[in-house]
């Protein structure tokens, strides 16, 4: 009933539900939140990603992740960021790899916040920063291998070479089979 109030329109009475919701635990209101948070109507999916980021509700992480990987959801940036506030502390390492997947898209920063915002709930803040270090420094080897991998190969051309390609107006040619004799077993 109460989750009806809260999501109903009239404001006052929303309002009075939210309360009584945020001082519920979170095993009484995690089985609906969560099925708020898988809800396709994208206004209660917001409510909801709200409110866990706000009670700080570590049980909604996997939801929350979800909702992160729907690039088309307009909630994917609410619930990056309820991931920075909400996500337990050994979601920590997988919030830093999907920032490293994402740091280049629209969601870059949003990820970045997200990162920093778990590694200060870090029961070890000094470990969580070392483990930033440690993938940053590994991206920088593989970017520099991979630099150096195009420098060596630049002058180099693929076996596909303009030169040796087929004309653009050429007629396609089948493949022709191959004939081979095989050992097969037996007398």
């Amino acid at each position: 009933y109460l989750l009806e109030l809260w999501l109903g329109t009239d404001a006052s009475q929303a309002n009075a539900a939210a309360e009584a919701l945020r001082a519920m635990p979170s095993a009484v209101v995690a089985d609906p939140l969560l099925s708020l948070l898988q809800s396709e109507d994208t206004a209660v999916q917001a409510k909801a990603i709200e409110f866990v980021k706000v009670r700080g509700d570590a049980y909604a992480a996997n939801a929350l992740f979800a909702i992160v990987g729907q690039n088309e959801n307009p909630n994917q940036k609410a619930a990056i960021r309820a991931i920075g506030k909400a996500a337990p502390p050994e979601a920590f390492l997988n919030v830093l790899r999907g920032y490293v997947l994402m740091a280049d898209t629209p969601v870059g920063k949003d990820m970045q916040l997200a990162v920093w915002d778990l590694a200060r709930r870090q029961p070890d803040y000094d470990q969580a920063l070392a483990l930033i270090a440690a993938q940053a420094e590994s991206l920088s080897k593989a970017s520099d291998s991979l630099t150096s991998m195009a420098k060596r190969h630049e002058g180099m051309k693929s076996d596909a070479s303009a030169s040796s390609a087929a004309p653009p107006n050429a007629p396609v040619q089948e493949p022709r089979p191959v004939r081979r004799t095989l050992p097969l077993p037996g007398p």
